[in-house]
């Protein structure tokens, strides 16, 4: 059976779950393919989401296809962050490409094997502090943010994971995105034989659990050295930071 997926004008954060769910509807299809005819805006978040649904596909053995890509309003844009070049999509250059430093981060490809946590978060968090480095708290929680969401993916989702950023000038707004297609909390838990997985549990309340303090999928596994080097303090941690951060508070310096 095939699938047609017509990709919608324009997701934002609000509209993204639906988004994901929407791609969802592909189920069991063989052969799915993408259509690009109407897209015209897609946060950092829905690129990567769209990314990490294909190669979820990909990993099922489905055949994926993508149509209309090269006549959009963002065809060039896609580009210029990689987006085509990860599909496996070697389009022609439209031109000379030009530092994005501080502008957008193009989109790198996370595996257990595949990514440096330390040096992408410093990257994504350029986009949220352009030259703010160690001295800069927006940069620094960026960066530690986006490490530590990083190597979670890298031990626990078993799976592959993409990352993007972008600052939009005109409403002084950052935006970063990590999305993945791997096995989820829950099933990691499970697959771990973990004390803090129960049967009956749900998704939702695996992600609560996660987001507890020393909570993690593999805390109590052993360890060549004698302990597990996962804490369980990653998660948590960037949860209390999130919430004793101001609200609406802008956190991009004005030079």
């Amino acid at each position: 059976m095939d699938a047609e997926i017509i990709l919608p004008a324009r997701v934002f954060e609000q509209n993204l779950p639906n988004y994901v769910k929407y791609l969802l509807r592909a189920g069991d299809c063989d052969q799915i393919t993408l259509d690009f005819k109407k897209i015209a805006f897609f946060t950092p978040g829905a690129v990567v989401g769209t990314l990490a649904v294909a190669y979820g596909w990909h990993a099922q053995e489905r055949r994926v296809f993508v149509q209309n890509h090269d006549n959009n309003e963002v065809c060039g844009y896609l580009q210029r962050i990689d987006f085509f070049k990860q599909i496996g999509l070697e389009l022609p250059e439209p031109g000379t490409r030009r530092d994005a430093s501080g502008r957008f981060m193009p989109i790198e490809m996370i595996t257990a094997t595949h990514g440096d946590a330390a040096q992408i978060s410093s990257k994504m968090a350029e986009c949220v502090a352009p030259g703010g480095y160690l001295g800069n708290d927006a940069y620094q929680f960026a960066q530690y943010a986006c490490a530590e969401i990083i190597t979670n993916c890298k031990q626990h989702s078993g799976g592959v994971g993409f990352v993007s950023a972008q600052y939009t000038p005109s409403r002084d707004f950052a935006r970063v995105a990590i999305a993945d297609c791997g096995i989820g909390i829950l099933k990691s838990f499970e697959e771990n034989h973990s004390p803090h997985f129960r049967p009956g549990m749900t998704d939702a309340e695996a992600i609560n659990k996660a987001l507890e303090p020393l909570v993690s999928s593999k805390t109590h596994l052993a360890h060549i050295y004698g302990s597990s080097p996962n804490k369980g303090v990653g998660l948590s941690m960037i949860r209390h930071l999130m919430q004793q951060s101001q609200a609406g508070q802008h956190v991009r310096p004005d030079g």
